[in-house]
């Protein structure tokens, strides 16, 4: 099976650039490869601290995974 798009998701993160939460945004694919992505952002991923004078508590990102398999 092959797949190409992307997948998208918003992140909020605190000040310090751990993830507070996520969630996918666009549809989910038919390989169900969004399970593999929330694994890694709950065991790995960290944004790095935010570095300027009065940062916010937190912040919203939206970030997209180019797919093609």
């Amino acid at each position: 099976t092959s797949l190409s798009g992307k997948v998208v998701y918003t992140f909020i993160v605190d000040g310090q650039g751990a993830i507070q939460s996520y969630e996918l945004v666009s549809q989910r694919t038919s390989l169900g490869i969004e399970d593999a992505f929330e694994d890694a952002f709950d065991q790995s991923l960290k944004f790095a601290p935010l570095e300027f004078d009065n940062p916010p508590d937190r912040i919203r990102c939206e970030v997209s995974f180019p797919i093609d398999h």
